[in-house]
């Protein structure tokens, strides 16, 4: 067990926030992409 300093619950918690903000972009550009790709699929199914 460890205990964690007012510094090191900071420090934490900047990485943490960095690591959602990545995976928060990483989800809207999947949802992008999976909008292009449905579209995409939806146009071919209707020739």
């Amino acid at each position: 067990m460890y205990l964690l300093t007012p510094r090191g619950i900071k420090a934490k918690g900047r990485v943490t926030v960095r690591f959602l903000q990545r995976k928060m972009e990483d989800y809207d550009a999947l949802r992008v992409e999976i909008a292009r790709i449905r579209a995409e699929v939806g146009k071919q199914l209707k020739q």
